[in-house]
């Protein structure tokens, strides 16, 4: 949106822009679906852009417009759901000329150190691993999820993350979908990570 107010950015804000993309098309791999890590808040009954795991293909479409990289653009139907009159007839013309039919390059590894978050993939089959710290203070909207794993084979949700259920409505459940029995990763003696300290603090 601040782009499309200023219809210009300086090289550093582009750069940025470029690599949250980045991001947000790694974690997506051939899925196209956003994992559940950590709480969830948007606080919405109703969403414009569908349904809540795919929200990150019209967020990465747009930027592939903006940024001139239609391999983001997975495809155009997305840009629909992003409001086109935020990107306006200039940005979406390359998208109407066939660009988007450029072949996605093939998932490679990384490693996203500011988000704890380390991808592996091959062939269609995705790897995500939470490898990041516990959280600021009292890691407030953070899982005791630490190590957790999030495995798919192309659209296959194989080993996924539980999401966040609900924030104050059961305090029970709030906990159980937030400890580490409900994640994909280690207990010892059958304990948490991490001790609950009311609905938004460990």
């Amino acid at each position: 949106l601040f782009h499309a107010v200023l219809r210009g950015l300086d090289d550093v804000y582009a750069d940025k822009l470029r690599r949250m993309a980045g991001f947000l098309d790694a974690v997506l791999g051939s899925s196209g679906v956003l994992p559940l890590f950590g709480d969830d808040d948007s606080g919405r009954f109703f969403h414009p852009y569908g349904p809540r795991d795919q929200f990150g293909l019209a967020t990465l479409a747009t930027c592939g417009a903006f940024l001139n990289h239609p391999e983001w653009i997975r495809d155009p139907r997305y840009l629909d759901e992003q409001a086109a009159w935020w990107i306006g007839p200039e940005r979406l013309s390359p998208v109407t000329h066939g660009l988007v039919t450029q072949a996605r390059p093939q998932p490679v590894s990384a490693r996203f150190a500011d988000s704890g978050l380390i991808v592996m993939a091959a062939k269609g089959i995705q790897l995500i691993a939470d490898a990041g710290s516990f959280g600021p203070g009292s890691a407030g909207h953070s899982h005791a999820d630490t190590l957790s794993l999030v495995v798919r084979l192309d659209k296959e949700q194989i080993l996924i993350d539980p999401g966040t259920y609900t924030y104050v409505a059961d305090p029970v459940w709030r906990d159980r979908f937030r400890g580490t029995a409900a994640h994909n990763t280690v207990r010892i003696d059958g304990l948490d990570q991490a001790i609950p300290g009311g609905p938004f603090a460990w």
